[in-house]
């Protein structure tokens, strides 16, 4: 298991691009493809967070420390938090290497990169790692300190969610975005993303639902029902910007609540192998694994999940 080593304050004080926060930074060494066009500077959900860092006592990859992260509540960073991080705190990276696993940036020949934060003979330096390798005892992994507000399951700013058409603008952008993601996270030759239609989620047959916060659409699923009594969770999204903040567990309860309309008294979906925190979403909720079935019978980084509803 890992161990918090350390803990910051990030106020994001200050706001600029990519090139402007990197200058900032001063680091006697920068990596090129650090610019707007490959990690564009959004908005943050909050002006200020806190930051720990976890510790290993041997070597890691990825889907552990992320796994050991949703163990301890814990939020993933975002690339600007890595931006700010090295602003904000440029002495860190000079006692380890800081490891941020958000979303990776697909770089040249389909590697799969994150931010890291090091020192080299004394000069700090921003570069890329690649997502897939493994990690020493000598690294840290920055996290994001979920607010009390958060672990209880409220918000400052409720999320609703309610049904919407798959075809919308809005349920087309989010699913372009979880597309986007898997192809980041699968980018291997033939790896596939299973479609849904939209006479799928057509009422009587399934749902399609949007969460959203103060209007603004931050996460989607859906539901289908394909057999008698059980119906399967699809195309389960939440922006980066929202997670870690109980969006994912609000679409999950609406979807199984829509399942119980249809009747359905099972629940079953398929995620993958490279989304851990998706696994720890759905064991929370109370899914096991399960052999894989129908269109994933073949899909060897597929990971099935079912869940039984009751009466």
């Amino acid at each position: 298991m890992g161990a918090v080593m350390g803990h910051y304050r990030l106020t994001r004080g200050r706001v600029g691009s990519t090139e402007q926060l990197v200058e900032a930074g001063a680091y006697g060494y920068a990596h090129s493809c650090v610019t707007s066009e490959n990690f564009p500077v959004r908005a943050a959900a909050s002006p200020v967070s806190d930051v720990v860092l976890l510790a290993f006592d041997r070597d890691v990859t990825a889907a552990e420390v992320l796994a050991e992260a949703a163990r301890l509540d814990l939020g993933r960073p975002t690339y600007e938090d890595a931006l700010h991080f090295g602003v904000e705190h440029p002495a860190v990276q000079g006692e380890h290497p800081v490891v941020f696993l958000h979303e990776p940036w697909v770089g040249f020949f389909g590697r799969r990169d994150v931010l890291c934060l090091w020192s080299n003979a004394g000069r700090r330096e921003l570069g890329l790692e690649g997502f897939d390798e493994s990690w020493s005892p000598a690294h840290r992994f920055a996290f994001i300190v979920r607010t009390g507000l958060e672990r209880s399951g409220g918000d400052a700013v409720p999320v609703t969610v309610a049904r919407a058409d798959i075809r919308s603008a809005e349920a087309l952008a989010l699913i372009g975005a979880l597309n986007h993601e898997l192809s980041s996270r699968y980018p291997e030759a033939g790896a596939t993303h299973f479609r849904l239609d939209a006479e799928e989620v057509a009422p009587g047959r399934g749902a399609f639902l949007i969460a959203a916060r103060t209007g603004t659409p931050i996460g989607c699923g859906a539901v289908r029902r394909i057999e008698t009594g059980t119906a399967e969770i699809k195309r389960m999204y939440v922006r980066p910007d929202a997670r870690g903040q109980r969006v994912g567990q609000a679409v999950l309860a609406a979807l199984e609540a829509e399942a119980r309309a249809l009747g359905c008294a099972r629940l079953v979906l398929e995620t993958g192998a490279r989304q851990p925190e998706a696994i720890t979403l759905y064991e929370r909720a109370g899914f096991s694994r399960i052999p894989p079935f129908g269109e994933y019978a073949h899909s060897p980084l597929s990971v099935c999940m079912a869940k039984d509803l009751g009466g």
